[in-house]
């Protein structure tokens, strides 16, 4: 009780201080772990629940967090099961009907425990930010765009550990990357638009179609790169990059603004059938895409980062990797993701 009260009080009274930050650390509150018991099943098994709470967040901002409470995981010899929610953007109503957790639309549990089955569990922890930050600090910093870094090199181990795709999103992900990545040597590239051009804090400084253009016939020229599979998220960029480069672009026929807008695609509304759905499988194949290729040009962006880290995981990595990095906002910008939560707050 002494040391939480003492961690509480360092926590309000010293964040922005760098000492007082490794105090809080010092307190070891990683190590605890407090074991519930619901039910007679798996006895000899600790189950880690991974429950994320990130309303309205893109999907690799989602993924973000997961994998650093699965890293604890594997630190401990733990049992991961992973919750993401009903209150996500990427819920659909017919799949949360039929009783299908949002993280088994694309994935298999990491255990092949189903989340239904965590209530009838003997033991069960639960992941904690405590935890996940400790081992964040531990490993580095993840931001980094370092391939042999220990932080990316952790993360992708990881991945490589628990991540499986179900039956379903395999084969629609392999059936697509045959049909379109066929060059001998292949150039991804991930051009972010529509939320990055809004100036919202902490997020990365826009990249025009110009300045992709301009890197990519750097690379193009200099290492002979014979396709160029294009991941972004409007249509006017795909238009520039075909105007460019002509028939050696690539991309997947998948949802993108067809309109200069500054709201992020997992944002947007569309009356499509299982719109929400098919967003997280979109992103999912250009970021498995992404993997595919020989090198990389991109902006910093989840897309990219989760990319680097999924081709890490198969132990590749990029022969080449520009990104292009300008830094980040520094501004009151509310994002688009707070003011969808300010319009469903309102009914809107």
């Amino acid at each position: 009780t002494v040391d939480f009260l003492k961690y509480i009080y360092l926590c309000y009274s010293g964040i922005r201080d760098k000492n007082r930050r490794e105090q809080m650390m010092k307190l070891g509150t990683s190590d605890c772990l407090t074991i519930e018991h619901h039910g007679e099943l798996y006895p000899d098994r600790l189950i880690y629940m991974i429950k994320i709470e990130a309303e309205y967040s893109g999907w690799f901002s989602i993924m973000n967090k997961i994998i650093s409470a699965l890293i604890v995981a594997k630190n401990y010899g733990i049992i991961p099961v992973i919750d993401m929610g009903t209150n996500q953007l990427y819920c659909e109503p017919s799949m949360e009907a039929e009783g299908i957790p949002l993280f088994e639309y694309y994935f298999k549990q990491p255990s092949g425990i189903h989340l239904k089955e965590v209530r009838e569990c003997c033991n069960v922890t639960y992941a904690t930010y405590v935890q996940c930050l400790f081992f964040h600090r531990m490993f580095g910093n993840y931001d980094m765009y370092l391939q042999d870094s220990v932080g990316v090199r952790e993360m992708a181990s990881a991945i490589a550990k628990f991540i499986r795709l179900n039956v379903e999103t395999e084969a629609y992900i392999n059936k697509n990357i045959q049909a379109v990545l066929s060059g001998e040597r292949i150039l991804g590239v991930h051009a972010r638009g529509t939320d990055f051009k809004a100036g919202f804090n902490k997020h990365a400084i826009y990249v025009t179609t110009d300045e992709y253009i301009e890197h990519v016939q750097y690379a193009v020229k200099r290492y002979g790169y014979d396709q160029i599979f294009l991941a972004t998220d409007e249509e006017q960029i795909v238009e520039s990059f075909r105007t460019a480069f002509g028939s050696s672009v690539a991309f997947h026929d998948v949802y993108r603004a067809k309109e200069d807008t500054n709201i992020g695609i997992h944002c947007s509304k569309c009356d499509r059938e299982m719109h929400h759905y098919k967003l997280g499988l979109e992103v999912l194949l250009d970021m498995y895409s992404l993997t595919v290729c020989d090198a990389l040009v991109a902006c910093p962006s989840g897309v990219s980062f989760h990319a680097m880290l999924n081709k890490r995981a198969k132990g590749e990595k990029y022969e080449y990797m520009d990104i292009i990095d300008k830094g980040r906002y520094k501004s009151r910008q509310t994002s688009n993701i707070e003011i969808e939560k300010i319009h469903l707050r309102r009914g809107n």
